[in-house]
Order: structure tokens, then sequence, then C-alpha cells
């Protein structure tokens, strides 16, 4: 956990094997109480992989603000819920985000895959961020940006590009 008015900024993680329960993240299992995480990146075939809830590349879940945070050369792999390669699930912005050549990964019964984000709650806002060179595979729902959208969230201004999507 993340406490609340905690800025995390300017964060590199390179060579990271992460697997464990509940909420997993390259950088932040559970990013709770509306913190803001900026300028943080998880590079060069890291591995975050888990039968969680939900499972991101940089953040498991978060109902703050993620900006500017780059996943790069990296698998997120999660079978028991919501997989993102930013943020696995969220309740709060990501904005101007990167995934940059990294498979995004729920196969079996996890529920939802996406670039950047696995799925959305509550009022949430996804906005300037950017995939390229990858593939997502969920078992029910997948998306180049978010795999499941909730009622009042935002999706603006945001692009996959030369990516491979599957839902099995």
């Amino acid at each position: 956990n993340v406490p609340a008015a905690v800025v995390l900024s300017g964060f590199t993680d390179q060579w990271r094997q992460m697997l464990a329960g509940v909420n997993i993240g390259g950088l932040i299992g559970q990013a709770y109480g509306n913190p803001t995480i900026s300028d943080c990146h998880l590079l060069s075939d890291s591995n975050v992989a888990g039968a969680s809830t939900a499972v991101g590349g940089i953040a498991g879940y978060s109902n703050g603000t993620i900006s500017e945070c780059t996943v790069k050369s990296s698998q997120i792999t999660g079978t028991g819920g919501t997989v993102g390669g930013v943020v696995g699930n969220n309740v709060g912005t990501v904005t101007e985000c990167t995934v940059n050549s990294v498979t995004v990964t729920a196969p079996s019964k996890a529920e939802s895959a996406g670039f950047i984000v696995g799925k959305t709650e509550g009022v949430s806002t996804i906005s300037k961020c950017a995939a390229a060179r990858g593939s997502v595979t969920a078992y029910r729902m997948a998306g180049g940006i978010v795999g499941y959208v909730a009622a009042n969230t935002t999706v603006e201004n945001s692009y996959s590009h030369n990516c491979t999507i599957y839902a099995t």
C-alpha cells in the first residue's frame, strides 16, 4: 500500500520478477488513498505475474493518478482477475503513459486485459496514452487501451499501434 499524499516519482525498475497474490504491480501492488505516481518505469525483460485480483506493470490497483510512466519489453500475466500493461484495476486517472513491446496475458478465468488498463471502475480517466508493438490475450475481454470500460469512464486521445489483440 502507498498511503495518501505520497508522490512516487522518478523510479525505474529493471530485471524485475514478481510472483505473488492479491494485487500485484511491477512497482506497487496497491496504490490506495488517491496517491500520485509519476515518471516511473518498468523496463527490459521484466516479468510481473500472479493469480491475483489485479496485475499491472506499474500498479496492480490504483485509485489515484498515474502519469508519465513507461512499461517496456516486459511480460504482465494474471490468472485471477484483471491485467493491464500499466495498471490492472483503475479507479482514477492514467495519463501520458506508454506501453511498448509488452505481452499482457489474462488466460483461463481471468476477467479482462488491456495494454494500458485491464479494467476501470467508478469515475476513471485514461488520457494521452499509447501502446505499440505487443500483444494482449484475454479469456473474456481484451482491448488495445482498456479491456473492460465501466460507466463513468473517459478514454481520450489514446492509441494502440501495431498490436495484436485476442479474446479466447
